[in-house]
């Protein structure tokens, strides 16, 4: 006879029941939710504050040790999680929406792995994220239009300076004419400090005419 073993909640452990997929209701409603989108000079916006001239900038959720959004963010990370990523970003899509800064984006810009990443992981995460919050906002997702041409290693151990330092020209675009004259709304998984997304954006300023805001599903406890 087969045993079915139930799917259980990422977080706690729990059996999910109905409706419920990869975390519980009960995690779900307990995550450690911003509500910065609506923020204007917010937690996230600070992170690039003094580097680029971001419209607008939000996180969906705070990022720590304890709570479930770690365990979302290692799920769709290092497990594969592939739909969670794509639903989590319906969920960012949403707060953005209401939030009604970012109204006017034109695009959604996930930022790219390196091609010798994204070759070991199968997939980029945060392109996932940004398909979801491109199905609320309805626009499209621009991929192949930047290319990451700098390999980094981890900057786990980095400081905030040594961080930005490290993310020099490590992006390149590929495709000027996609972005000209664009609200493009760059998207990541998680801001630490924000130099992988500075280093981003700096590469799409220099198309010219074009304005960036900024989202991910995920903030760093240190970085509000």
């Amino acid at each position: 006879m087969q045993v079915i073993i139930p799917e259980t909640c990422c977080h706690c452990g729990t059996p999910l029941q109905g409706d419920e997929r990869s975390v519980c209701v009960a995690c779900m409603a307990h995550l450690p939710y911003t509500r910065n989108a609506v923020v204007v000079e917010n937690a996230t916006e600070r992170c690039f504050a003094g580097f680029l001239p971001i419209k607008a900038a939000a996180s969906l959720l705070y990022f720590d040790s304890i709570s479930a959004s770690r365990s979302i963010i290692h799920e769709i990370k290092y497990r594969g999680n592939e739909s969670l990523a794509f639903e989590m970003g319906v969920m960012l899509g949403r707060e953005l929406s209401d939030a009604g800064r970012f109204s006017d984006v034109d695009a959604v810009l996930p930022v790219p792995l390196h091609k010798r990443r994204l070759r070991r992981r199968g997939y980029n995460q945060s392109e996932l994220i940004a398909q979801g919050v491109a199905s609320v906002l309805k626009v499209n997702v621009l991929s192949g239009v930047v290319d990451r041409v700098g390999h980094t290693n981890t900057q786990t151990q980095l400081d905030r300076e040594q961080r930005f330092e490290n993310m020099q020209g490590v992006f390149a675009v590929t495709n000027p004419l996609a972005l000209s004259g664009l609200h493009v709304l760059i998207v990541d998984d998680v801001i630490t400090t924000g130099a992988t997304v500075a280093s981003c954006a700096a590469a799409v300023f220099a198309v010219g005419g074009v304005n960036i805001s900024v989202a991910s599903l995920a903030l760093a406890v240190s970085s509000h």
